[in-house]
């Protein structure tokens, strides 16, 4: 059995991190390892990819969670 889970976290601005996460709490306050950042660029109006690691996200300003 896996401890962490592949998941999506959907941001309210509609940026998305995908990546496992290790912990959760009451408030929602998210903390993802080997994540990695999808965000939309308003220019040229194409998904930009970054790595960025360990993250922790701030409960109010996650819209949705998902297994993937």
């Amino acid at each position: 059995m896996h401890l962490f889970k592949k998941t999506r976290v959907v941001f309210k601005d509609n940026r998305v991190i995908e990546g496992l996460v290790l912990k959760c709490d009451l408030h929602m306050n998210t903390v993802v390892t080997k994540s990695i950042e999808y965000r939309l660029n308003k220019h040229s109006q194409k998904w930009e990819k970054r790595l960025i690691g360990l993250c922790i996200i701030r409960g109010n300003s996650i819209a949705t969670i998902s297994l993937i």
